[in-house]
């Protein structure tokens, strides 16, 4: 009698992986992506925060996982790398996520915000005479609009509140990101580097 039938695993057993070359340093990488995605989807600053401070830890681990993993694939791989680590040393922006990176180990990370600021009834034409708001977050207008329909403009709007990046210091050295640079935009720029690092490294020593 022939019975087919399947693996089964029993309870708490943890099936063995095999990790192709690069595949640490990538899955921090896609750590910081997932980071990215957090800030825009951030709703207040405590969420936007953690997601930055999740930005930095993840591209410094992968540059760790990817340094020392280089070491055990090929003897070439040390010269080159090292050469690309001074290189990111002496950027003025992969420098601040890095020293972003310790700050964010041995304190807190926040940001520099804008005041944000309220604009009533934006594009409104006519006369407000009284506006109330409620525990709900719900707002009542007593308004006459100059024309009909213009009371879709009876809404008030919350702008700006911005995130910048503030000077972070290290063993008493102080790092200023570039001048003008956010920290989404700043985010994207440092994982596209090491994606073109870790791409070229593939190339040159397989994996």
């Amino acid at each position: 009698m022939r019975i087919r039938t399947f693996l089964k695993r029993a309870a708490r057993s943890i099936i063995p992986t095999n990790r192709n070359p690069w595949d640490a340093c990538q899955q921090k990488l896609g750590e910081a992506k997932n980071a990215v995605g957090q800030m825009e989807a951030a709703a207040d600053r405590v969420s936007f925060e953690e997601a930055w401070s999740s930005l930095v830890d993840s591209l410094e681990e992968a540059w760790t996982r990817f340094f020392s993993e280089g070491n055990t694939i090929s003897t070439k791989f040390q010269p080159w790398a090292g050469t690309i680590d001074t290189e990111r040393r002496r950027d003025p922006l992969l420098r601040y996520l890095i020293e972003s990176r310790h700050k964010s180990q041995h304190g807190g990370l926040s940001l520099d915000w804008e005041e944000p600021r309220l604009r009533i009834a934006p594009g409104f034409s006519g006369h407000i005479k009284e506006l109330k708001g409620y525990s709900d977050g719900s707002i009542e207008f007593d308004a006459s609009p100059s024309q009909d329909g213009g009371e879709k403009n009876l809404q008030v709007v919350l702008e700006g509140g911005e995130p910048g990046l503030p000077e972070t210091e290290n063993r008493g050295v102080v790092y200023s990101p570039p001048v003008g640079i956010l920290p989404i935009e700043a985010a994207r720029t440092g994982i596209e580097y090491y994606e073109r690092v870790f791409a070229e490294a593939a190339k040159r020593l397989g994996g």
